[in-house]
C-alpha cells in the first residue's frame, strides 16, 4: 500500500477503504476518518519544520501513530485500535501502512517521528547554528608549581 497524502477525492477514498477495511465495525478507539489521516500527515510535516530539516533532505524520514486514548485504570479488556504509518516522498507523505492493532489502559500512544541518520545530522547542525553552538575543547589551566598552605598559629 502507497497513498499519496493529499487533500483529493482520489486520495481521501483510497484512505477511507483502507481504514474501513481494516476497523471492520470497529469504530470507538480507531481512526474512521480520512481527515484524520491527513492532519497525522500535516502534524509529521510541522515537526520536520520545527526541526528546520531542508525539504530537499526530508525523503526518508517515516512515522507511525496508534489511535486510542487512555481510559481509567477500572478499565480491564484490551480495545481494537488503528495503527497508521507514513513515509516521506520528495515532496508528500505516503500512506504506507494500516493495521489492527490491541491496546490496554494507557491508550495508542504519542505521534512517533522516525529520522534517518543523515537527517538527524542535519538536525543537529541546525540546531547548532540556531544557538550559536559550537563544540570545543576546554582550555587547560596553567598548574602551580608550589602551592603554600596558610600559616596556622596554634593558640594557647
Amino acid at each position: 500500500m502507497r497513498i499519496k497524502i493529499e487533500d483529493s477525492e482520489k486520495s481521501l477514498a483510497a484512505i477511507q477503504s483502507a481504514l474501513s477495511a481494516v476497523n471492520g465495525k470497529a469504530t470507538a478507539h480507531t481512526f474512521t476518518r480520512a481527515s484524520d489521516i491527513v492532519a497525522i500527515a500535516e502534524r509529521l510535516e510541522a515537526r520536520l519544520d520545527s526541526l528546520q530539516i531542508p525539504k530537499k533532505d526530508r525523503p526518508g524520514a517515516s512515522g507511525r501513530e496508534t489511535s486510542g486514548d487512555s481510559v481509567p485504570n477500572c478499565y480491564e479488556y484490551s480495545r481494537t485500535a488503528t495503527r497508521v504509518t507514513f513515509s516521506r516522498g520528495s515532496k508528500d507523505w505516503f500512506l504506507v501502512g494500516v493495521e489492527s492493532a490491541r491496546i490496554y489502559k494507557d491508550g495508542g500512544g504519542p505521534l512517533y517521528l522516525v529520522l534517518t541518520a543523515e537527517q538527524d545530522a542535519v538536525a543537529h547542525e541546525m540546531l547548532r547554528r540556531r544557538f550559536h553552538y559550537s563544540v570545543e575543547k576546554p582550555k587547560a589551566e596553567p598548574k602551580a608549581d608550589h602551592v603554600t598552605a596558610p600559616e596556622v598559629q596554634a593558640v594557647q
